[in-house]
């Protein structure tokens, strides 16, 4: 296509937003395609703040000291604060264009390549849903259905029509950014050397006595089930000598290359610097995972492969381009491509729609997820929490993330703002210094859409910000289950602090009853699960679980622990690592109760009552199915203070008297207790007053193992 010569500024000029609404060439078709036209035009029907601006962009002026308040009638967010989102009926276009309006011409330019000359511009059932991004970009929606309905601008994610989504692409240019950090070296990494693939070998140092100031690059990837470069017993003393480049796998190869060019010497690579036939190197080198990916210069991270064959480096579909000269001469350049999909990152989700669930990228499809293999895994989900900086290489774009922000090479970041993980990485990093402002998934039990505050602000933000990541980290894949502990142990030492007392597999003391109150929140496998928590710890589920979606600042407890008898014997040194055992000892009222299984829905009952409960998410069908009989026991666990029937808001922990295998590895003191039981479920609306739960229960102490 040839180079467009515009004859007109494709946007309007004028020193006031009273000049420019006067300016002859603002349309009122495509609003110039400029953010500032449907600032200066508002409130008018057509034009819509877009879906995230009133939370997130209330949040950014809020920030801003030196801003006054958001106008009344602007709902929550600041109009100078805001991304717009239009729509554009598309047989409009040909008619602005014969008016003279260039902006509509370069629209109808770009479209017609993206869609490769396929697109009817006078197709009746045509619209464009248009949104104002950041960093100069477009993202269009091409939609076929009926005209959507005027909608108010301030109205949370108005204006989208309720036809077929066609296409999605975005216009942009390029965001710059940079960072520096002064590292330590870890006991093992992988010298590539200045320039050349001859000399690449791994370089050991005593990390405990010698400490080495030098920038590192951390490789972050997915295994998979191909065969790649490891370290072991018999191979290390070979790689120390030398690495031929070609035994590398591609993702390998590429972080060499990359590391090269951004002038770092030092690669951290795990399945490399960690002997991986050494019980004991694993477990010491696995436990400094935190301080290695926190203090990387950078992280790389294969986002885009399932295994090291995938590589960093992917061969990318061209952008299409648009090129002219605007009327005084000077050049200009339009780049145009099918949008890329960032849910998986976490971003743009619904503070409210997403309180409590496993599922962190909750409204994308399997091929998006498909797409970044790497979100998936366990492990790198922890490794992207401890990371400084990450550079993300996937399929079609360059994604950097670091504690202020993410930038896509694309810049269109008005969808993806706000990464829920930060506030958490900056704890990791600074500690509660440097979140002001941010919340928790989760609002006050007495209004849920506000944030927590007063003197427990930081106790709750800091337990209830635990629990959302092991929600998201409990959805994730792991190879060995085994490792479930191992995992999430780097995270575990970071976040643990005056706040939060001994970690106790997975669960921290100091709010150890608020910790309790997990639920499983996928579906059941009904395969026997292997053993590595104790029954009261949401590892034992082994899949994604939930503490539901309100804070807990305002409940009541009707149990007490007793510390002195709870513990998690460890399988190692490692006090965030994995574990032989666990016992939990709580003193409470506990209530005989039965259940039936019908298909697989569980029903709870009490005996001489007619009233039956519906066991909602018991923790395994398999171990119910196996049990000798169908005596199960119902421990009162709390209530909310917040609501008028209390009762209807009571919680309980449904047990079992323990089984004798897992008995076994308890200590003696557990095991000549009389009263010891197994979690097999947590359920909520327990019903106190139906089931008389006050005259038939019993106070008791009882371990739970």
């Amino acid at each position: 296509m040839a180079s467009l010569n515009l004859k007109r500024t494709p946007y309007p000029t004028g020193d006031t937003e009273d000049d420019i609404r006067k300016d002859p060439i603002l349309c009122r078709t495509c609003w110039n395609l400029y953010g500032g036209s449907t600032a200066t035009a508002v409130p008018l029907a057509g034009i819509a703040m877009h879906e995230n601006s009133g939370s997130i962009n209330a949040n950014r002026a809020a920030t801003a000291g030196n801003l006054d308040e958001a106008p009344a009638w602007a709902g929550r967010g600041r109009i100078d604060y805001a991304s717009w989102q239009i729509s554009v009926y598309l047989p409009d276009v040909p008619g602005t264009i014969a008016r003279g309006c260039p902006s509509c011409f370069l629209l109808q330019e770009i479209l017609t390549k993206l869609t490769k000359g396929t697109l009817d511009c006078n197709d009746p059932e045509l619209w464009l849903d248009i949104v104002f991004c950041k960093g100069n970009v477009l993202r269009m929606n091409l939609i076929r259905g009926s005209p959507p309905d005027d909608f108010d601008m301030f109205s949370s994610g108005g204006g989208s029509t309720d036809g077929d989504l066609l296409e999605s692409f975005e216009i942009y240019t390029m965001p710059e950014g940079e960072a520096s950090s002064n590292p330590q070296l870890p006991k093992r990494v992988i010298d590539i050397g200045p320039d050349t693939n001859d000399g690449i070998h791994i370089f050991v140092h005593d990390d405990a006595t010698q400490q080495i100031t030098e920038p590192y690059i951390a490789l972050s990837h997915c295994w998979g089930k191909t065969q790649h470069l490891i370290s072991t017993r018999a191979t290390l003393d070979q790689w120390k000598q030398n690495i031929p480049f070609n035994r590398f796998a591609k993702t390998f190869q590429d972080a060499v290359v990359i590391s090269r060019e951004l002038g770092i010497r030092y690669v951290w690579i795990d399945s490399l610097c960690i002997v991986q036939d050494d019980k004991q190197d694993w477990e010491i080198e696995a436990a400094k995972m935190a301080s290695i990916y926190n203090g990387a210069e950078l992280v790389l991270a294969a986002t885009g492969s399932a295994d090291g064959s995938g590589g960093c480096l992917f061969q990318r579909e061209p952008f299409v381009t648009v090129s002219g000269t605007f009327p005084e001469g000077k050049p200009f350049e339009i780049y145009g491509r099918k949008v890329a999909k960032h849910a998986v990152f976490g971003w743009n989700t619904d503070p409210n729609g997403s309180k409590g669930s496993s599922n962190p990228i909750v409204g994308t499809t399997v091929s998006e997820v498909y797409d970044y293999p790497l979100m998936t895994r366990a492990w790198c989900f922890q490794e992207r929490l401890l990371a400084t900086r990450i550079l993300h290489y996937t399929k079609s774009e360059m994604i950097f993330d670091c504690l202020s922000s993410m930038e896509c090479e694309c810049g269109a970041l008005e969808k993806h703002e706000d990464d829920p993980l930060v506030p958490a990485r900056r704890i990791i990093k600074t500690g509660h210094k440097f979140i002001t402002g941010t919340k928790s998934y989760r609002g006050s039990s007495t209004n849920p859409a506000a944030p927590l505050k007063g003197e427990i602000k930081e106790f709750i933000e800091h337990h209830e910000l635990w629990r959302d990541l092991i929600v998201q980290y409990s959805q994730k894949n792991i190879t060995k289950r085994t490792d479930g502990l191992p995992a999430v142990a780097g995270l575990a030492t970071e976040w643990f602090n005056k706040l939060t007392g001994r970690y106790l597999a997975g669960l921290w003391e100091k709010d150890i009853l608020n910790d309790l109150r997990w639920m499983p929140d996928e579906k059941d496998s009904g395969e026997e699960p292997e053993y590595i928590s104790p029954s009261w710890s949401w590892l034992s589920v082994h899949r994604g679980v939930t503490w539901g979606v309100e804070s807990f600042e305002f409940d009541k407890f009707f149990v007490t622990v007793d510390f002195d008898r709870t513990a998690c014997p460890l399988s190692g040194h490692n006090q965030f690592g994995a574990v032989d055992s666990g016992y939990i000892f709580l003193t409470g009222r506990i209530m005989p109760t039965t259940f039936s299984i019908d298909g697989n829905m569980v029903w709870l009952e009490k005996p001489g009552n007619n009233t039956r409960k519906p066991f909602d998410r018991p923790d395994s069908l398999w171990r119910l199915r196996n049990l000798k009989n169908n005596e199960l026991f119902c421990l009162r666990l709390s209530t909310r203070m917040s609501t008028r029937n209390a009762w209807d808001d009571d919680t309980a922990l449904v047990l079992v008297k323990a089984d004798e295998e897992i008995l076994k590895k308890q200590p003696e003191e557990v095991q000549k207790f009389e009263n010891v039981y197994q979690r097999v479920g947590f359920i909520t609306n327990y019903m106190t007053q139906g089931w008389n739960h006050e005259r038939d229960s019993k106070e008791m102490g009882l371990y739970i193992i």
